[in-house]
């Protein structure tokens, strides 16, 4: 619509019928100044009056609004500026599908960046273990190691003795370091020797060192390192939560092809009895198989000159080897070892 056109054409159309603007004011009817201000392209009439001044000068609203008359061959036109305003607003709806998509995605994006950030910090950031030690006059069991990404927590747990016979002095906790003995803490008393907020793991409580920890005792006038027995219990490397099935159906999940049963019962049968795990000692070879009962878990330990070889957990078939990076050779190894020294 151009108003300049719409007022000069109304003009002509009055002037055209040779009508007064009071005469064309009294047919609408209207005041005559208001004709004159459309004239001057001051105001347009409104949508009652233009339909008047269509009845009035014969011709169309449409004509009227575009200032002009019509011909017949101009229809294609009227039809261009109708799919103009189509194709404009289908744009505008198309543009705000758009925006609306990629706000979508934006906000996926981010959810999905939290998740890895997530993710990357907090799997594998757990690491629970146990310190044991069962040799000569001394045994230690239920110690504990807990190491996470912000703080770490090591209880000793209790030192088994002959208390009529041995008088303890002294105990330091600490691991060597290319044979540099550093000290993690010394006390009379082993439940004393509960630490938290040590090193992280990342800094101090690396494979290597895992391996080293000693506990030297002071007694009757003697002194005795003993390297304790670091074992894994639990790491929070799993993507999905798995539930353990029933122990019958334990033999058929096995990847080894190993029958579970069997291996439980030669090690209940030959081992002994350590409370919540039964261990077979193999004194020409310094060997110790160990099964232990952990919260319903069945897991297998192979020991050398009282050094943790492999792991092996028959309900999940979750298994690690200490030096052996390769799975597959860990495996073979896990798997020979298992038939030279329980099932043969």
């Amino acid at each position: 619509m151009n108003e300049n056109l719409t007022g000069k054409f109304i003009k002509e159309l009055r002037k055209g019928k040779n009508l007064s603007q009071n005469q064309l004011a009294d047919m609408i009817p209207i005041s005559r100044q208001a004709i004159s201000k459309w004239e001057r392209n001051e105001t347009i009439p409104d949508s009652s009056t233009l339909l008047r001044l269509s009845e009035i000068f014969d011709v169309t609203i449409n004509e009227l609004l575009l200032g002009k008359k019509i011909e017949k061959p101009s229809i294609e036109e009227l039809e261009k500026r109708a799919l103009n305003i189509i194709d404009e607003s289908n744009k505008k709806i198309y543009k705000n599908k758009m925006k609306f998509m990629y706000s979508i995605i934006f906000i996926i994006i981010l959810i999905l960046l939290f998740f890895i950030y997530y993710f990357i910090n907090s799997y594998n950031s757990i690491k629970i273990y146990t310190l044991n030690y069962d040799k000569q006059e001394f045994t230690l069991k239920d110690g504990l190691l807990i190491l996470t990404k912000q703080k770490s927590y090591l209880r000793l747990g209790e030192l088994e003795y002959d208390k009529d016979k041995i008088n303890v002095t002294n105990l330091k906790l600490y691991y060597k370091d290319n044979k540099k003995e550093i000290l993690i803490a010394e006390d009379k008393d082993l439940d004393k020797i509960t630490l938290r907020d040590l090193y992280g793991y990342n800094e101090i409580f690396s494979s290597n060192i895992l391996n080293n920890i000693y506990l030297k005792i002071n007694y009757n006038d003697k002194e005795e390192d003993i390297k304790l027995i670091i074992k894994r219990d639990f790491i929070n490397n799993f993507l999905l939560f798995n539930n353990y099935k029933e122990i019958g159906e334990l033999e058929k999940q096995t990847k080894m092809g190993l029958n579970i049963n069997k291996i439980t019962s030669i090690i209940m049968e030959k081992g002994e009895n350590r409370g919540h795990y039964y261990r077979i000692e193999i004194n020409e070879n310094d060997i110790v198989i160990a099964i232990d009962y952990l919260e319903n878990n069945k897991e297998l330990t192979f020991l050398k000159n009282n050094e943790l070889i492999w792991d092996y957990n028959l309900n999940t078939n979750q298994y690690g080897c200490i030096k052996i990076t390769n799975k597959e050779k860990c495996k073979k190894t896990i798997k020979y070892d298992i038939e030279k020294y329980i099932l043969n």
